[in-house]
């Protein structure tokens, strides 16, 4: 068969199809990112005709786009967490001791008297005869020492008390001027020093009443710190 009637049939038939057929189209420059589908199209550079199979109305992209653009934060997060470390605590090593005289039915004016580590017993005017023996060493720092009169309150004689060491020194507590029936000695700003085997005594420097107090009877607590 004759080589040129081929190409010039071939050119005729493809000539009828790109003037009479609506579903061929050219494409004067194609895009080249882009497929047309359904539809047969010329490269306007070359001549060169093209078809696809793809269902109609679909147009997909023929290379993967490459990112143009990083982000980058512009800033440090503000919210970050801050942590306090467990506090530490120092325990305070401390003791109480406690004192006690059995009830007086009459206190004498203007006497010394002690008492301390004998409940069952009245005050003693001889110093070393009612001691509260210390365990172990530090400071007192605080007493407390109360009575109570349950017949005659008596009257309002400024009346101290005392802590006594060792029967050689005297440290104040506090004098009260009170005709009550409950009477309260206090000091919280004592700093004594005591050694483990020493004693201690609470000593009562009686007023001379013009009302005494009867049927009394006294207790307390030494706070020591060690």
């Amino acid at each position: 068969m004759d080589k040129d009637w081929i190409g010039v049939t071939l050119k005729k038939i493809l000539l009828f199809f790109l003037i009479v057929s609506p579903a061929f189209a050219v494409s004067p420059t194609p895009t080249p990112n882009w497929v047309y589908v359904n539809k047969l199209w010329r490269d306007g550079n070359t001549g060169r005709l093209y078809c696809n199979g793809f269902p109609p109305g679909v147009a997909t992209w023929t290379n993967t786009p490459t990112p143009t653009a990083t982000i980058t934060p512009t800033s440090t997060p503000t919210n970050t967490p801050t942590f306090t470390p467990t506090p530490t605590f120092t325990p305070v090593k401390s003791y109480a001791l406690m004192v006690y005289n059995n009830t007086e039915a009459t206190l004498t004016d203007g006497q010394t008297w002690y008492f301390g580590g004998y409940p069952a017993l009245t005050n003693t005017t001889t110093g070393g005869n009612r001691p509260v023996y210390i365990p172990i060493a530090g400071i007192v720092k605080s007493a407390y020492i109360w009575s109570r009169s349950t017949g005659t309150a008596g009257s309002a004689e400024s009346w101290a008390m005392n802590i006594r060491l060792n029967d050689t020194t005297s440290t104040a507590i506090q004098a009260v001027t009170l005709s009550t029936a409950n009477r309260l000695w206090s000091n919280t700003g004592l700093s004594v020093t005591v050694s483990q085997g020493d004693f201690i005594e609470i000593e009562s420097v009686n007023p001379s009443w013009s009302s005494n107090p009867t049927n009394t009877s006294f207790g307390g607590c030494i706070y020591i710190e060690k």
